[in-house]
């Protein structure tokens, strides 16, 4: 009956308020000033049960297509058997694309008999108009709600478990949980909703949503839930279960969830790259280093590895962070050649890769040659041989070089003791300085070169080479050539220089031999001394004309020059110095020769005087060598200089401002040898 009247007093009222706007306002007011507004109801879920004295739910939810309006929920029965329903909430604003929502809730009385009850729920909807005119009301809706009330008894709402904990789960992965809800009550259990607490945001989700279900009394239905950790961390929240359970209409289920950082590691292997010869072994460090997670056993692999090739891990699994050592052993038949091998490591349902190259040399082997192979030397002089190392095979290792076999007094030394052999060949000087008392005598001596770069193999790698050193006993005869200035036979050494250029001859041992002085005068014969008894040797000077020697001293001068005798003794002999050979020379006196010249104007600069052209008065002309002096050119342009010494003199016109020379200014003449008839300096005017 209370339904009844409030649908009369209801309809009163809408009758009412149409009323009013049929006799209130302006006649421009009875027209709508806005869209009509059109809102689509569903009610979830349409059916429910209860027990006489109990409760249960529904959701009725409003989408607007257009227009904007209020409702309000107006529940009516029939018959009228003790059962009311609410809303929250009760009415509403909707706007066009918006979705509103109201909890129902309906009562039952203890005393409603059992059976289906229809109840309709009128939606009035009142479109919104702009300000200035009146409300204008819609078509109301009505949605029908079926109801179930039992015959006695009540749902009972029970879950296993009563708390679910994930335990830890990786950040990024889920993991999922079960949770059965059971009916052990003697009625219809209705579930109007399964939902999180903490709604989208939550770590926890279920996999489907639920709109409501109904389980029979013993019925049970089982659903899953889901941990997604998005960071590390403890989560915890609520399934909440919204029911008909008068006892439990509202169950909270205490959810909780451990994220943690999942297992992760990296791989690493040094050095990137290792060579070796065929035969002999090498070895990398493997690096396993956690990343993330809690650390588990890593295995450790290795495959790409040339055919034969060895290859321990020492340990063969690590757990990170920790390192292992793969070692690996090549044969002597292992191919040479690149290898890029990986090794690998896998754990915790991970695999990680890490590449290494392993490069396979041949065997190091080298060959060593000297060049020359023979030589001779003077005793107390020096000899060299250019070693070589040339490369033959594998990777070049130092070579040290030796030599053995020597005779006493003797020194060596190499430019580079250590080299690295080429395909095209180290080369290293080996210089042997021999003493004065270095016995003659002919000498094989090995040189070696050893290596140590065997002992990637076991060994090391020597070779050798021979040469032969042919060693003399020598004698320096030695002397020099002077001008004598004043005639006495004596090298006055302050003031008389040392003359270059002059041939002097040994005769003795093995033939004539020829030498020229120079540096001053200076000349030597380097000479072999005598395994035995004693070598004479005559030295002689060339006879040069205009010049008389001086020294040596000796009693047929007028027969030809005088020779110098040096006497050679073996290196262990009593040997007195006899000091150096002197030969002194002195120039002639000749008759007086003229030197004639003449200074012109070489008007059309042609090099040589023609005719017309004038002789050039008091230009200065100059005379040095033996003798030297100054003159002036006459009236006629012509100079003369009188000598009586023989020798190389120059005769040079002086250099005049304002003219340009059109010939050499300067002629050397040789006397007496090579006098000229007249020596012409030309000269032109510089316009």
């Amino acid at each position: 009956m209370m339904f009844a009247k409030l649908n009369r007093w209801l309809g009163l009222a809408l009758v009412i308020s149409v009323a009013f706007w049929l006799v209130g306002g302006p006649a421009s007011k009875f027209l709508a000033q806005a869209q009509d507004c059109s809102v689509s109801f569903s009610l979830s879920p349409s059916k429910g049960t209860a027990q006489p004295g109990g409760t249960t739910q529904f959701t009725i939810m409003g989408t607007a297509q257009q227009g904007a309006c209020n409702w309000i929920f107006t529940p009516t029965f029939s018959p009228d058997n003790d059962i009311s329903m609410t809303f929250d909430p009760s009415s509403a604003v909707i706007s066009p694309g918006q979705t509103v929502t109201s909890q129902a809730t309906v009562s039952v009385g203890a005393n409603t008999p059992p059976g289906i009850y229809e109840l309709s729920i009128v939606i009035t909807l009142v479109k919104q108009s702009p300000p200035g005119y009146f409300p204008e009301p819609q078509p109301p809706v009505t949605k029908i709600f079926t109801l179930q009330v039992g015959p006695g008894g009540r749902p009972d709402l029970r879950v296993n478990p009563s708390s679910i904990d994930f335990g830890t789960v990786n950040v990024g992965q889920s993991a999922q949980r079960q949770l059965t809800i059971s009916n052990f009550g003697q009625a219809d259990l209705f579930v109007n909703s399964v939902t999180i607490q903490g709604g989208p945001s939550s770590v926890f989700s279920l996999g489907v949503v639920f709109t409501g279900f109904t389980l029979r009394p013993n019925q049970a239905a089982t659903i899953t839930i889901f941990c997604s950790p998005r960071a590390s961390g403890t989560f915890q929240d609520n399934l909440i279960i919204r029911s008909n359970d008068p006892a439990k209409s509202t169950m909270a289920v205490p959810l909780r969830c451990s994220g943690i950082s999942p297992f992760d590691f990296d791989l690493t292997v040094t050095p990137g790259s290792q060579s070796v010869v065929a035969g002999a072994s090498t070895s990398y460090t493997v690096r396993v280093t956690l990343r993330s997670g809690t650390a588990q056993s890593v295995q450790l692999s290795v495959s790409g590895l040339p055919l034969g090739a060895g290859r321990t891990f020492s340990p063969s699994s690590v757990t990170p962070s920790e390192s292992s050592t793969l070692t690996i052993s090549t044969t002597s038949g292992t191919a040479p050649g690149r290898y890029d091998f990986t090794v690998s490591g896998s754990g915790g349902g991970r695999t990680k890769n890490a590449s290494a190259t392993l490069i396979v040399r041949d065997n190091f082997d080298f060959s060593l040659s000297a060049s020359p192979t023979l030589r001779q030397v003077e005793a107390g002089r020096s000899v060299s041989y250019d070693v070589t190392a040339t490369l033959l095979s594998g990777q070049a290792q130092p070579v040290t070089l030796t030599v053995t076999g020597l005779p006493r007094d003797v020194r060596t030394s190499f430019s580079a003791s250590t080299v690295v052999p080429r395909p095209s060949g180290a080369t290293s000087s080996l210089r042997i300085d021999t003493g004065t008392t270095t016995p003659a005598g002919i000498y094989e001596m090995t040189i070696s070169g050893t290596s140590l770069g065997g002992i990637e193999t076991g060994g090391t790698v020597i070779r050798t080479t021979r040469i032969t050193l042919t060693v003399q006993q020598t004698f320096v005869i030695s002397g020099f050539k002077f001008e004598d200035l004043n005639g006495n036979g004596i090298w006055d050494k302050d003031r008389e220089q040392g003359l270059d250029g002059w041939k002097i001859t040994l005769q003795g041992p093995g033939g004539p031999r020829e030498t020229t002085t120079k540096d001053g005068g200076r000349f030597e014969f380097m000479v072999t001394r005598p395994t035995s008894g004693e070598d004479k040797y005559t030295l002689s000077e060339e006879s040069r004309a205009g010049w008389v020697q001086t020294a040596p001293q000796c009693s047929n001068r007028a027969a030809g020059s005088c020779t110098v005798t040096r006497t050679v003794r073996p290196a262990d002999a009593t040997n007195v110095d006899e000091g150096p050979v002197l030969f002194g020379n002195q120039r002639a006196q000749l008759p007086p020769i003229i030197i004639l010249g003449c200074e012109f104007r070489d008007l059309n600069r042609n090099g040589q005087r023609d005719l017309g052209e004038p002789g050039l008065h008091l230009w200065e002309i100059s005379l040095t060598g033996p003798e030297s002096g100054k003159t002036i050119t006459d009236i006629t342009g012509c100079f003369m200089f009188t000598v009586q010494t023989s020798g190389v003199y120059t005769v040079a016109e002086e250099h005049r401002q304002g003219w340009v020379p059109t010939t050499p200014t300067s002629v050397t003449v040789k006397v007496p040898e090579a006098v000229p008839e007249l020596i012409w300096f030309g000269n032109d005017v510089d316009p």
